[in-house]
């Protein structure tokens, strides 16, 4: 299925669950930091200095592996190999944060402050993990240089800069809403759509047939409270039996599809119904490929607790497109209409092209917020990119250029002989000043 919608001509874009190795060591920072603010006065100049050194590090490295990881599930098989060293460096990280916490419990059963050898427990324990990181660097560093990625181009032509500035809008509302409501926010308005998914044939010599699900539908998204996760997002479907077909309500009661948005592993946009061999369809089709995970067992993934891959689960299909009623069914039309006029950040027409687009960038970056935990505005631009652009024409780009910048970082990461910070930290700490002065 895969391969015959990307030959199909349909733009494709991949999402990628978070890295455990990036959430560990946030946690980590977080730890480290805090221990550091008990540590006396007379030592707390030399080890914040090797922690600051340490976070530096973390934030590069962990970025890079993410990439990384992202890259291999879109088929860079250069790339695959390199991915056993984040799971090393996750470990390490692990064995440290417990160093980190056994400190931290023995302070808090003290009087507070660190003794002299809590103290060389930490320094020693950050020197250590500064070492392996420094190994992990070039191989890191010649894994992006060659892999042929291309991750500081341009964005593709088809990316819609109106949809992608009424998506981020879109998203920049309910990040700020969520900060004071503690319950499901919907995200953006509610869309009038079509459902479909497969029908395998058994006796059709396994040949895969799309066919309608729900002739009509609500369709949204909402962000939910999540004990562990501060993004976190559900897609909900819900039958309408206002449709014109014929439904007895007494016996019948409205299918309603719910989704974990993380569960959806590519996305799939063809401007025609045809590319599901739906010959009474022309207008577009969003279709995505959802991996059969609950919503525990996506959690434990991306807290690094599971070894299983999602993305080698078993998986599903959906697909959506405008809903398209009769032309004397005006008042549903109106209602559909006056949902979305009603809704103040929707910013869209009623153009049927318009409104499915909105979805799949809306979707895009949400997936987006809920794989990284943080704000699309936090996000690094290779990192956005790669939820942006059409995959299948970075396919096809096998002469693109290596990544200059983030392998320069990588380059200049390596510690002097008299332990004072790298090249890339003294820039940093001059970008740092300049902008005190200024």
């Amino acid at each position: 299925m895969d391969q015959l919608l990307s030959k199909a001509g349909s733009t494709l874009v991949t999402f990628a669950i978070r890295s455990s190795v990036q959430l560990a060591s946030t946690y980590l920072i977080k730890s480290v930091s805090q221990l550091v603010e008990n540590v006396p006065n007379s030592d707390k100049k030399r080890v914040s200095r090797l922690q600051h050194r340490l976070q530096n590090r973390i934030e590069i490295v962990t970025h890079a592996i993410e990439l990384i990881k992202l890259l291999a599930s879109r088929g860079n098989t250069n790339l695959e190999s390199t991915l056993r060293l984040g799971d090393e460096l996750k470990q390490e990280i692990d064995e440290f944060h417990d160093d980190i916490e056994t400190v931290s419990e023995d302070q808090r059963k003290s009087s507070g402050k660190l003794t002299l050898e809590s103290i060389k427990i930490i320094e020693k324990s950050m020197n250590q993990l500064l070492s392996k990181i420094d190994q992990a660097i070039p191989i890191i560093n010649l894994a992006l240089t060659t892999s042929g990625a291309n991750l500081s181009g341009n964005l593709n032509n088809y990316v819609s800069p109106g949809q992608l500035l009424r998506s981020t809008a879109i998203l920049s509302s309910s990040n700020e809403k969520s900060k004071n409501i503690k319950s499901p926010i919907q995200v953006g308005p509610s869309f009038d759509l079509t459902m479909y998914d497969v029908f395998y044939n058994a006796n059709g010599g396994g040949s895969i047939t799309w066919k309608e699900k729900y002739a009509r539908c609500k369709f949204q998204i909402l962000r939910i409270p999540d004990d562990k996760f501060e993004y976190s997002y559900n897609l909900e479907v819900e039958e309408s039996f206002d449709d014109g077909r014929y439904h007895d309500e007494e016996e019948e009661k409205p299918g309603k599809l719910v989704l974990d948005l993380r569960a959806i592993s590519r996305l799939f946009f063809s401007a025609s119904g045809k590319l599901l061999k739906l010959e009474d369809r022309s207008s577009p089709v969003l279709v995505l490929k959802v991996r059969s995970q609950s919503r525990k067992e996506i959690d434990e993934e991306m807290l690094g607790e599971s070894d299983v891959e999602g993305e080698f689960s078993n998986a599903k299909w959906v697909a959506f497109g405008d809903y398209e009623g009769d032309e004397d069914d005006n008042d549903s039309d109106e209602d559909s209409e006056s949902d979305e006029d009603n809704y103040e950040d929707n910013g869209q027409s009623n153009d049927h092209v318009s409104s499915l687009s909105l979805i799949e960038y809306v979707i895009r970056l949400c997936a987006l917020q809920a794989n990284d935990q943080m704000s699309i505005f936090e996000v690094k631009d290779e990192r956005l990119r790669l939820y942006l652009n059409d995959e299948n024409n970075m396919v096809h780009s096998q002469n693109a250029a290596a990544v200059p910048k983030l392998s320069s970082q990588l380059a200049k990461m390596t510690l002097t002989n008299d332990g004072e910070a790298s090249a890339l930290e003294q820039d940093q700490k001059r970008t740092v000043k300049s902008k005190r002065v200024h």
